[in-house]
Parts: C-alpha cells; structure tokens; sequence
C-alpha cells in the first residue's frame, strides 16, 4: 500500500493530498525544495498561492518521474497522473501530516489508529451540522 499523506499551509482549509511516496525522508527534502524556491521568488508567506504552487510542483515532479520510466512513444497527457488532489476534508488513509507553519518551518506528524479514534486537530472531520 502507498504512503499517503496530507500537507497543509497554516492559515488555509484546503490541503494537498499526496496519494504515494508520503514518508518524511521522501516529502520533507521535495516539500524544503520547493519552500525555497517559492520563498526565493515571492519573498513572503503567501499560503494559498503557496498551495497552488505546490500543487503544480510536485505534479511536475511526478510527471517527469513517470516519464522516465514510460515507453518512448507514450504521451503524458495520455498518462494518468494523478497522484495529487487538493482537498478541504482530511482523507481517512493518512499516515503522514506535514505543516508548512507561517515561519517556514514544516511540522510532521505521523498517524496512528488512536489518531483516527481521538483526533488531536481541530476540523479533521467536518459533520453538517454538528456542534
């Protein structure tokens, strides 16, 4: 089964789900990688754009990976590539949290099954109207 995970950006609902390859020493140098550069080129925290770009990134990065390994005359539009979704619920299948905090540190968190009985974040589950 693949290592799935979520990375969120502190002050935003909307998170990215990673569906494969979502353990720490595989996310945190791609996710330090791409903090840098979007810092280097927007010079300050700017977290939806911040997601956006991120989203875009690590679907190139994935794009690219899968194209190594693709016959020559496979096109990646004809690909299914779709190992990122954004998403405003928290997925049940996570084991790893990563959040890019507003000083550009990243917080990880693995999950465990109490996890899932007690979470420990607020709004990981949205019910309608329960209070």
């Amino acid at each position: 089964m693949s290592t799935r995970a979520i990375i969120r950006i502190e002050g935003e609902k909307a998170m990215l789900y990673r569906h494969s390859s979502g353990s720490p020493e595989i996310v945190v140098p791609e996710l330090t990688k791409h903090l840098n550069r979007f810092k280097a080129a927007r010079g300050f925290f700017e977290g939806d754009l911040l997601l956006a770009c991120l989203a875009h990134w690590f679907k190139h990065d994935q794009a690219e990976e899968i194209q190594a390994f693709a016959l020559p005359d496979t096109r990646l539009d004809e690909m299914n590539v779709l190992g990122y979704r954004v998403c405003t619920a928290m997925p049940f299948d996570i084991e790893y949290i990563y959040t890019v905090r507003k000083d550009w540190a990243i917080e990880v968190r693995g999950t465990t099954k109490a996890f899932w009985s007690a979470p420990s974040m607020k709004n990981t589950c949205e019910i309608a109207g329960a209070r």
